[in-house]
């Protein structure tokens, strides 16, 4: 504690700490409580009204003294101090019987309705809210029933509150979740052809690369061109040669179906890679890919200015690069040499 000379509290530990905290927390509670009773709108009345009929009975005692006096054969000073006592302890009895303890009654209702709806009145458990009632039928009990109603309605709107919370964040998470799909998928894809763009193709040729370092696997890289896309272009327009590269984005869009990777990297460029595929399957599967590129229905409309493709392969056991840029380059320079 600030300013004191025991030096002990300095060593406290904090559930010591705490223990303390809690003592004094129940002692201030005590305090109050104590002030709530000698403060009380009702003890200060029916102390006063008790007073009052003990001076109503011992103003009588002594008028019936007086009248008895001369009969008696006592004087009126005697009689005043023997009928006074026992005049003040009977009105008192009157009083507090009569006053004093239902008043005393009604305010231990109050105060225990006010200590049960400290302890019960959390709206967010509803099952403890029957504990508030008084069953009475005077105003304290119509006062705890209008409490529980309170509550009541209050829990509900405070369920519906919550319910309407967590449905709007499910639904913003949702949009959320597909907002971030669409702008990830809308960031890595071509959007002429379907296929992977440069930026994604990057991330998973280093991917692939590493996996197949590590499992002993075989991996081709197949580097793909278009022969006379730019005549194509010059005569026949944009539209057409957008027509060749749609067709050759669906034929290599089926051949990622068996788990393999392909990308528009710009204009008529194109690179499949191939995992655990040696450099003979690579050339396999290109001459399949030519031969249906070159049949496809939409090319065959093109007449003379069909374009062709040139490819050339790299593969990770065959040629051994040193990483996936030079696996890259040695697929580059293949199609060079084949075009």
């Amino acid at each position: 504690m600030k300013g004191s000379t025991d030096f002990r509290e300095w060593n406290l530990t904090r559930a010591e700490w705490k223990k303390r905290d809690e003592v004094g927390e129940r002692r201030r509670k005590k305090g109050r409580a104590r002030k709530v009773r000698q403060n009380s709108f009702f003890a200060q009345p029916g102390q006063n009204l008790g007073i009052f009929f003990a001076c109503c009975v011992t103003v009588g005692l002594i008028y019936a003294a007086q009248v008895f006096t001369g009969k008696l054969g006592v004087s009126a000073r005697l009689m005043i101090l023997l009928a006074a006592p026992p005049a003040i302890f009977i009105g008192w009895l009157v009083g507090d019987f009569f006053v004093l303890r239902p008043l005393s009654r009604r305010r231990q209702r109050i105060l225990n309705l006010a200590r049960r709806l400290r302890l019960f009145g959390d709206i967010s458990s509803r099952e403890t809210f029957s504990r508030l009632i008084d069953r009475s039928n005077d105003e304290i009990g119509e006062l705890s029933r209008a409490i529980h109603e309170t509550l009541t309605n209050a829990h509900r709107h405070n369920l519906e509150n919550a319910r309407i919370k967590r449905d709007f964040q499910q639904n913003v998470q949702k949009a959320t979740k597909r907002a971030t799909i669409k702008l990830t998928r809308m960031s890595q894809t071509d959007e002429l052809t379907g296929l992977a763009n440069r930026r994604a193709f990057d991330q998973a040729l280093d991917e692939l690369f590493q996996r197949s370092r590590t499992t002993k696997q075989d991996l081709a890289c197949v580097s793909m061109d278009m022969d006379g896309f730019k005549q194509l272009n010059d005569t026949l327009g944009h539209a057409a040669g957008d027509v060749a590269l749609r067709c050759l984005g669906h034929i290599l869009s089926a051949a990622t179906r068996h788990g393999a990777f392909a990308s528009r990297t710009g204009g008529d460029e194109f690179i499949l890679l191939l995992p655990g595929c040696s450099r003979e399957t690579a050339k396999y599967v290109c001459d399949r890919l030519t031969r249906l590129f070159s049949q496809h229905p939409q090319m065959k409309r093109l007449g003379t200015y069909q374009p062709t493709l040139s490819y050339g392969i790299a593969s990770l056991f065959g040629d051994r690069p040193q990483g996936a840029e030079e696996l890259l380059r040695i697929s580059d320079e293949a199609m060079y040499q084949a075009k």
